[in-house]
């Protein structure tokens, strides 16, 4: 995948998140350690970026309680993406569609919890994999903001 990479990205902190259901149950999923994972930061990293170790790193997004109780889902979220920004990362990106949905969901989110102040921005890993790449971004799907800071990052 590294030779594959011609927009490296450049002092670009991410924070890489698991997602649950890649590392548990870890006798099922048999994708990485599920206590000490490094597989998505490798991955993350392949790209140029740094892939950063914060604590957040193996919490819930929030999404599986959403259908049960919007606040408490949102509330994860959020502790989430803002342990993110503490960190002091870029952006942070996970590989499971879910979770990049309840990270949307939280910024759209009208009970006031979406209120960011960090500008973590939040993308999928394919996304971010892709534009490193040199792929289209409109082929990928990703957003004006977004491509603004990714082209920021790798020099394009």
């Amino acid at each position: 995948v590294k030779a594959h990479i011609i927009r490296p990205y450049a002092a670009f902190r991410v924070a890489a998140h698991y997602g649950c259901h890649a590392l548990r149950p870890s006798e099922i999923t048999g994708f990485d350690d599920p206590v000490a994972p490094v597989l998505f930061d490798d991955l993350v990293a392949t790209t140029g970026a740094e892939s950063m170790d914060w604590p957040e790193k193996l919490a819930c997004c929030g999404g599986p309680v959403y259908p049960v109780n919007e606040t408490l889902s949102m509330t994860l979220a959020g502790k989430k993406l803002a342990a993110a920004g503490r960190a002091e990362a870029h952006a942070i990106t996970t590989a499971c569609p879910f979770c990049q949905l309840q990270f949307e969901r939280f910024r759209r989110d009208d009970t006031g919890l979406g209120a960011l102040e960090n500008g973590v921005l939040s993308i999928v890993y394919p996304q971010l994999l892709g534009f490193a790449m040199g792929l289209d971004p409109d082929m990928l799907g990703i957003k004006a903001g977004h491509r603004q800071v990714l082209e920021r990052f790798s020099g394009t």
